[in-house]
C-alpha cells in the first residue's frame, strides 16, 4: 500500500482567466504550489484564458481523468477560486477527490484536508452546496406553480392535440398552448369512449391499427389512454367540471367559481407524489384554469368521467384472490403476463400482450381457470411425492454403502495385490457417492405426500406454488411448468 502511495504524484493546478498587471501569473502560482511539495514528484495542470465559472477546461479536465487513473495523491492550489469560482463545482471535485484517495490543499486559506480542520472546512463548504442546490430545487418549483397560478404553461412537451406557442400576456411573453392539427383526432376519441359505450381496449386496437403520421408517431396502451381522458387540459373547464373535482374532494382551486366560464382549459398539480412516484389522494391536488382553450365540450369531457369512475379495477385483482395461480402464467407466444380476470362469476385468461400491448395474436386460451388449477396442483403433489421417494431411497442407499465399505475393509486382510487395487478403487466410489448424498439432510422427519392438497387455503396453495414455480408458460393448448428446483 505503501509503495502504491509513494508511486502516486502531488498535482499542482494554476488558472488564470486574464492576464492583468494586479491577478498572480500561473508562473507564479505553481512556484508558491512547489514550496510546499516537499520533495515529491509533481504534475503540473494550468489552464490559461479559462474562467472558473465552470469546470469545462482542458487542464482540469486531464488532472481529473489521471486522479480517476490513481496517478494522484494530492492536489495543491495557491487560492480555492483558482479551482473553482462556484461551490457546487467544488462540492462535485471534493466527491472525486474522496472517492480516490486525494487531499486538498490552498495555500492562502491555510485549507488542507489531510488535517481535521481542513476537513472540517469541507464539510461546511458541502453543507452550503447541499443549501444551494435544495434553493434552486425550491425556486424552480416555486416557478412551476407560479406559472401554473397566473395560467401559463408550465413546461415540456405538450400533450397530444396541443402545440406548444406564447401569448402577450401584460407586456410578457408566456409558455402556452394551441391546438393543432391532431385535435380531431383528440375530439373524435373522447366522443367515442363517452357516447358509443367502446372498452378503452377497442379504442386501443384501432388507434394501433391506424397509419396515420399522428397515431403511428406514439405508443398506444389503455393506461395512456386513460390518462388522456382523465386530463381537463382538454376541456372547457366551466363550473360543471369545476363541481366534479368539488365533489371528489379536491384540496384547493386556484381561482374563483365565475372564473370557471368555459373559455380556459384547467390544469391539475400535485397529483403525483414525487418522493413515492405514486398518486397523492386528491385532498392534495390543486385545479387551476390556463391561458388557452380547451379542445373537447366539458359535457362530453365529464361523460367520460362518469364511466371511468366505473370501471375501476375490482379490488384485490392480481393478488391472488380471484386465484393462486395469479402471478405466475405468461404467455407462451409473446412473453408477457397473462392476467386471472372475473366477470361476474366467470374467470377467465386475458393476455396482457394483446389486450394492454396490442402485441399479441393469440386471442383466448382453451383453459379454464378450474381446469389449469387441478393440472398444477398434480403436477405439484407429484414433485413433492417424486422428492419424498429420492429423501427415503437417499437414506436407504446410505446404509447400503456404509454396510458394502464395511465388508470391503474385512476382505482386506485375505486379498492380494490384485484385489486391493480394485477394493481401495471401489471404496473411494463408495465414499464419493456417500458425500454426494450426504449433503442432503436426512435426518428431519419429511411429511407424507399430502403436502399439497385440495384441503389448503388459497392463501397456502400460492405460497407453495410461488416457492416451486418460476413461471407457468400458456399456449392456446400447451402447458409449461418452469419449475425452480431446475436452476
Amino acid at each position: 500500500m505503501k509503495n502504491d502511495e509513494n508511486r502516486r504524484q502531488t498535482a499542482i493546478y494554476a488558472r488564470q482567466s486574464v492576464d492583468k498587471k494586479d491577478s498572480i501569473s500561473v508562473e507564479t502560482q505553481i512556484s508558491l504550489c512547489r514550496s510546499r511539495c516537499e520533495g515529491s514528484e509533481v504534475s503540473v495542470y494550468t489552464d490559461r484564458g479559462f474562467s472558473g465559472k465552470n469546470l469545462r477546461r482542458p487542464g482540469y479536465i486531464q488532472m481529473t481523468a489521471d486522479i480517476e487513473a490513481g496517478k494522484i495523491c494530492r492536489v495543491i492550489v495557491y487560492r480555492l477560486d483558482r479551482l473553482s469560482r462556484s461551490v457546487g463545482d467544488f462540492s462535485k471535485m471534493w466527491e472525486i477527490f474522496e472517492r480516490h484517495g486525494v487531499s486538498f490543499s490552498s495555500i492562502s486559506e491555510q485549507f488542507d484536508t489531510s488535517t481535521p480542520i481542513g476537513k472540517a472546512m469541507v464539510y461546511i463548504i458541502m453543507t452550503f452546496a447541499q443549501l444551494e442546490r435544495e434553493t434552486i430545487a425550491e425556486r424552480v418549483s416555486d416557478n412551476y406553480y407560479s406559472r401554473i397560478r397566473t395560467g401559463a404553461w408550465p413546461g415540456g412537451k405538450a400533450p397530444f392535440g396541443f402545440r406548444n406557442t406564447r401569448l402577450l400576456s401584460e407586456g410578457h411573453s408566456v409558455p402556452s398552448l394551441a391546438a393543432d392539427e391532431h385535435a380531431r383526432t383528440v375530439r373524435k376519441i373522447f366522443s367515442e369512449y363517452a357516447d358509443s359505450g367502446r372498452s378503452l381496449a377497442s379504442i386501443v386496437r384501432e388507434l394501433s391499427s391506424d397509419t396515420s403520421p399522428a397515431c403511428r408517431q406514439r405508443t398506444w396502451d389503455s393506461r395512456a389512454l386513460s390518462r388522456m381522458l382523465r386530463s381537463p387540459v382538454y376541456t372547457s373547464a366551466d363550473r360543471s367540471v369545476l363541481l366534479y373535482y368539488k365533489d371528489r374532494g379536491i384540496g384547493s382551486v386556484s381561482n374563483s367559481e365565475e372564473e370557471f366560464d368555459g373559455t380556459f382549459s384547467a390544469h391539475i398539480v400535485g397529483k403525483r407524489s414525487s418522493k413515492t412516484a405514486g398518486n397523492n389522494p386528491v385532498s392534495q391536488w390543486t385545479l387551476s384554469l390556463t391561458n388557452f382553450p380547451g379542445i373537447v365540450d366539458s359535457s362530453v369531457w365529464l361523460r367520460c368521467q362518469h364511466r371511468l369512475d366505473q370501471n375501476r379495477p375490482v379490488a384485490g385483482s392480481g393478488k391472488g384472490n380471484i386465484s393462486w395461480l395469479s402471478g405466475l402464467l405468461c404467455c407462451s407466444a409473446c412473453g408477457y403476463s397473462v392476467r386471472i380476470k372475473k366477470a361476474g362469476e366467470r374467470r377467465y385468461l386475458s393476455c396482457s400482450g394483446r389486450h394492454s400491448l396490442h402485441i399479441c395474436r393469440v386471442r383466448s386460451f382453451t383453459f379454464r381457470i378450474g381446469e389449469l388449477e387441478q393440472i398444477v396442483t398434480s403436477c405439484i403433489a407429484e414433485l413433492l411425492s417424486s422428492a419424498v421417494k429420492m429423501f427415503h431411497c437417499g437414506k436407504k442407499r446410505c446404509a447400503e454403502i456404509e454396510e458394502e465399505i464395511r465388508g470391503l475393509v474385512k476382505s482386506c486382510t485375505a486379498a492380494s495385490s490384485v484385489s486391493m487395487k480394485y477394493i481401495n478403487r471401489r471404496i473411494d466410489e463408495l465414499e464419493e457417492e456417500k458425500k454426494r448424498l450426504s449433503e442432503t439432510d436426512f435426518s428431519a422427519p419429511v411429511a407424507s405426500p399430502s403436502l399439497f392438497s385440495a384441503d389448503m387455503t388459497s392463501h397456502q396453495k400460492r405460497e407453495t406454488a410461488q416457492l416451486l414455480i418460476g413461471r407457468i408458460e400458456i399456449g392456446k393448448r400447451s402447458l409449461d411448468i418452469h419449475w425452480k428446483t431446475d436452476r
